[in-house]
Order: C-alpha cells, then structure tokens, then sequence
C-alpha cells in the first residue's frame, strides 16, 4: 500500500482511533465519509502523532532518513 488518506485511516483504526476519538481531529461529512485526520503516512506532523500514539499503547517507534527521499522504520 502506498502513502495517502487509505493508508492514513488504516493506521488511526490500527490505533484504536476513530472518528469519535477525542485524541485527534476529524472532519466527517455529512454522509459519514472522514474527509479529514491525521495525514500519518504523508507529514512529519503526522508522523509525530502515529508516534505518541503507538507509545501510548507500548508500542515504541524509530524511523531514520536516507539519500534520495529513503526512510526506514522500525518498530
């Protein structure tokens, strides 16, 4: 799977977040579709939140930076 809003949800309903979760902010239209959380997989802000909230659960998170736009994470 590629990075985007698909992944993004995957990775909030992983959690345990939804869109009722007070933990983040979602935006849901009126159909219920999210149109709107946490883009995890696509900012550094994102990822920032995937980290405190894996650590919340125990899980800890380390990604570093490579040439050429590589990354590499570990759980």
């Amino acid at each position: 799977m590629h990075t985007g809003r698909e992944l993004d949800l995957k990775v909030a309903e992983a959690l345990g977040l939804s869109p009722t979760a007070t933990a983040i902010r979602w935006i849901v239209s009126l159909i219920g579709e999210v149109i709107d959380m946490p883009h995890f997989s696509t900012t550094w802000d994102g990822m920032g939140l995937l980290v405190e909230e894996a650590e919340k659960k125990g899980i800890y998170l380390e990604f570093e930076h490579f040439n050429k736009g590589r990354y590499l994470g570990r759980a």
